[in-house]
């Protein structure tokens, strides 16, 4: 499924925070990274010469790049945005792998809001790490376990194929997730407590079946646990008890309890999870990755 990992930077240290999971990613993956630098010429100072920062830029890349076994880097001049989307569907096995915020100390270089704008034109999975000045930027990063939160529908389930994926490639477990947004006070009533009897054991039924499909498909150790309450609170917190985690999850889903979109859940996980989020876009997989991964 992935061939290529794209990460694009802008400078700041902030950006940088996603380079120890680009190299744990890539050595678990066996791909190639590209690293990318687009200058914006709109954010040029009067008087600065595009071609110039471009240089600047390369020069930047090429010493990160020392220290990934295959790399490819590029700096451009152009809309960041629009470029890194660009560069990722020329690849459909790319995986897109940004920082959630950084400013630049070099200002032709920021990113500002342009992983926001990525995530709404790329059709690849983009992968999200919470952007830190202090964060290292380094050696690798630990990734001990694969999150996969379903709810019940198609679409959260198209993010199956790319956490079953990296579970197999980087020998790690697997641990699927199914949370019932039920609150605790409803359990106080006979009538509600006979619903979340039930939706407990539905949920049971429901993620010993993707276990079991998880472990057909060659992942060797697959977990499962429901969790009772708000998904975005109950998600989060088990993102907080396991750091070393990485989440894989769709952009939105919905079913007859709720509905997951990008700025709600997901959202949530993106800009406050301490485990990088790997997002993925319904429809753009397709369940034949599924079935042949």
């Amino acid at each position: 499924m992935f061939n290529r990992i794209l990460v694009p930077l802008d400078g700041s240290s902030a950006s940088e925070a996603v380079l120890p999971y680009a190299r744990t990613l890539a050595l678990g993956l066996g791909v190639v990274v590209e690293l990318l630098s687009v200058v914006d010429p709109d954010e040029l100072r009067v008087g600065t010469d595009a071609a110039a920062g471009a240089a600047s830029a390369q020069s930047y890349l090429a010493a990160l790049g020392a220290e990934f076994p295959r790399v490819e880097t590029a700096a451009l001049i152009g809309n960041p945005s629009e470029f890194i989307a660009q560069r990722a569907a020329a690849n459909a096995d790319t995986l897109v792998v940004m920082s959630t915020h950084g400013q630049s100390r070099i200002k032709h270089l920021a990113m500002g809001k342009v992983t926001d704008k990525v995530l709404r034109m790329v059709e690849q999975p983009l992968l999200v790490v919470h952007g830190q000045d202090e964060a290292p930027r380094a050696g690798h990063a630990m990734v001990d376990c694969i999150f996969l939160p379903l709810d019940g529908t198609e679409a959260s389930e198209e993010a199956m194929p790319v956490a079953v994926e990296l579970a197999k490639r980087m020998a790690l477990p697997m641990d699927i997730v199914r949370t019932i947004p039920i609150v605790e006070q409803a359990a106080r009533d006979r009538g509600r407590l006979s619903i979340r009897s039930s939706a407990e054991g539905e949920a049971a039924g429901y993620l010993a079946c993707h276990s079991e499909r998880a472990r057909a498909l060659g992942v060797e150790h697959v977990y499962s646990e429901t969790l009772l309450g708000s998904p975005q609170d109950k998600l989060m917190d088990l993102a907080e008890q396991n750091p070393h985690g990485l989440m894989v999850m769709s952009t939105h889903g919905r079913s007859g309890l709720g509905r997951w979109i990008l700025g709600s859940v997901s959202d949530r996980l993106v800009r406050n999870s301490p485990q990088p989020v790997l997002l993925i876009k319904p429809g753009c997989l397709g369940q034949r990755d599924l079935d042949e991964s």
